[in-house]
């Protein structure tokens, strides 16, 4: 905020010091300015803006898109006769953003415990967070149903990751993937946005304009949008080069499952609209819970299966399978598993190969179905990305598969036939084979996996 007498421009909370901008791309700055101010002027890396203030207050100014920039800049905002607003060591590079329910917000502080190891290599000097968190919103009903402009708590702002207090309140799976990327890429700086909601349901990380061309108005929590309004809303101006999603345990129930499919669908149509950036969506497959589960989410294997789905439907949309590193018998919380570490290792392997080209995706994704037929008496699974071929991840026998005949499933005797194939036996009419859709798969013994360690998703497809 500037201020001179009793006029005052604010620029968005979006921007701060140590913050990263997009890379190759417009870098566009805005915000509000009294009555009686009629234009806002920035300087950036030497290059001069200037903007007209429209009739309800607000400016936007715009610079040149740049490539990377990995030396400390100064963005300033000034008008007529008022103090300038500087924000300094701003960084160019990568933004990615960070969405879902509470497994994506679960923090680094809650689960480092199960890394003790990793306490002494978590700082990152080319890694900047922004860290929003849902109790603020929570207590706010106010702001619930209105698309904000801004952020709305004016404490949160862009942190260094070079300190416990800025990396230990960040999500964790958002960390432990930026971590890999930064470690990759030592000279490009990294920008995470953290926009996760413990508890959201999928309608309420939708605008409210595909929220209601869907019929809905109420939620759990924060009505229809809610969380859309006051976590992602305020930086739909601020380009990103892809999302991290994990959400769907609040769908887990009979009522709300089978129209999942077709609100992911629409959520990820919904975000890259209104970012106006046709960005690479990573969504996290549901991880294994605890035997509570089995009530507490009955249709969880489900969910998991049209997640996988939906690489068939949805473009540049991409799977990370995390049911083995789920919840452990010695556990208390069985909602949340501590393990965070290796799906965000598995999203930036991904990522490394889809936007950097660092890696083959044959060996850097899930194995996914590649076809299924019938012959002989057995079902037969063609895969793709295998890398070296498939594998058991233990034991001797292929166990997780499973065939559905008119609504029921039983169990399916399953074996590796090849480096990209497997054949489950049936005696029977079926019209799907399944993996690893039980509520809790690595309890029933599922262990496809391929050359990288990385496991076979869960998956319903028909025969």
């Amino acid at each position: 905020m500037s201020n001179a007498g009793t006029q005052t421009i604010k620029v968005s909370r979006a921007f701060s010091s140590n913050m990263v901008l997009q890379r190759n791309a417009p870098i566009k700055v805005w915000g509000t300015a009294d009555e009686g101010i009629t234009s806002v002027s920035g300087e950036f890396m030497g290059e001069s803006a200037c903007a007209r203030v429209d009739e309800s207050g607000e400016w936007t100014l715009e610079f040149s898109a740049r490539d990377t920039v990995n030396s400390s800049q100064i963005l300033k905002i000034c008008a007529d006769g008022l103090d300038p607003v500087v924000f300094d060591n701003v960084l160019i590079g990568d933004v990615y953003f960070i969405t879902g329910q509470s497994n994506a917000e679960m923090a680094i502080g809650s689960c480092i415990n199960a890394y003790p190891e990793e306490r002494s290599d978590l700082y990152r000097e080319n890694v900047r967070l922004f860290t929003q968190s849902i109790p603020y919103i929570i207590e706010r009903k106010e702001l619930w149903p209105v698309p904000q402009k801004d952020v709305v708590n004016p404490e949160w702002h862009w942190k260094k990751a070079v300190d416990d207090a800025a990396i230990y309140e960040f999500s964790a799976i958002g960390y432990f993937f930026g971590r890999v990327i930064a470690d990759k890429l030592p000279e490009l700086p990294i920008g995470l946005i953290m926009g996760a909601a413990g508890g959201s349901q999928i309608i309420e990380l939708m605008s409210g304009e595909t929220s209601k061309r869907l019929g809905y108005s109420q939620s759990a929590t924060v009505g229809a949008s809610g969380y859309y309004n006051n976590l992602i809303n305020p930086f739909i101006r601020m380009p990103i080069r892809a999302m991290i999603y994990y959400q769907g345990e609040s769908e887990c129930w009979p009522t709300a499952t089978p129209d999942y499919g077709r609100n992911l669908d629409e959520l990820v149509k919904d975000l890259r609209n209104v970012w106006g950036i046709p960005f690479k969506f990573y969504n996290v497959q549901l991880s294994s819970h605890g035997e509570e589960s089995k009530t507490s989410w009955p249709t969880i294997g489900e969910i998991r299966a049209v997640q996988y789905d939906a690489v068939n439907t949805i473009p540049d949309y991409y799977i990370v399978p995390s049911y083995d590193c789920g919840k452990k018998d010695e556990d208390p919380d069985f909602a949340h598993p501590y393990y965070k570490k290796l799906p965000g290792e598995r999203i930036a392997k991904l990522v490394l190969s889809e936007e950097y080209k660092l890696a083959d995706i044959e060996y850097s994704s899930c194995p996914c179905v590649d076809k299924v037929y019938k012959e002989d008496g057995c079902v037969n699974i063609v895969f793709r990305y295998v890398g070296d071929g498939l594998r058991l991840s233990e034991g001797s026998e292929l166990k997780g598969f499973q065939l559905e005949a008119n609504g029921e499933l039983t169990d399916a005797k399953a074996s590796i036939t090849g480096r990209n194939t497997v054949k489950v036996i049936t005696d029977k009419a079926a019209e799907y084979v399944c993996y690893a859709v039980q509520v809790l798969p690595d309890k029933a013994g599922a262990n496809l996996i391929n050359s990288e360690n990385i496991p076979a998703p869960a998956f319903k497809a028909s025969i």
